[in-house]
């Protein structure tokens, strides 16, 4: 669990969504990619998923480059929908890591490669 966030809003190229004014959720949800929650439908996944089951995730850019991974995800509880994602980037042991939130919108769920993208630079993180 994270005790002290600190969390910035990341640019991102598709989309200029920004993380101030979080009271309402983002329009829509997680994107999903991949070939392997086709085939199976003996479980919930992807689509209703235990938020810790993301936790831990690793985060990539399309171009294959390592952001960071899921801390935490962050519910609206008004709405009950999820208003946006921790993103632990950078540092050595936790220490010197960065946060960041990432409205839940901007990710894509990759279930062939167990992990989100994001489209974002890498200098961002560090």
């Amino acid at each position: 669990m994270v005790q002290s966030t600190r969390t910035d809003s990341i640019p991102s190229t598709a989309s200029t969504a920004s993380t101030s004014g979080l009271t309402g959720t983002h329009p829509q949800g997680a994107k999903i990619t991949g070939t392997s929650h086709l085939d199976d439908h003996s479980g919930p996944g992807p689509e209703v998923m235990s938020a810790n089951t993301l936790e831990g995730n690793n985060v990539i850019n399309p171009r294959g480059e390592t952001l960071g991974e899921i801390e935490e995800i962050m519910l609206d509880v008004r709405s009950g929908r999820i208003a946006y994602a921790v993103l632990g980037a950078g540092g050595f042991l936790g220490i010197g890591e960065k946060y960041f939130a990432i409205p839940w919108g901007e990710l894509t769920l990759d279930t062939d490669n167990k992990c989100f993208i994001l489209d974002a630079d890498k200098e961002h993180h560090d």
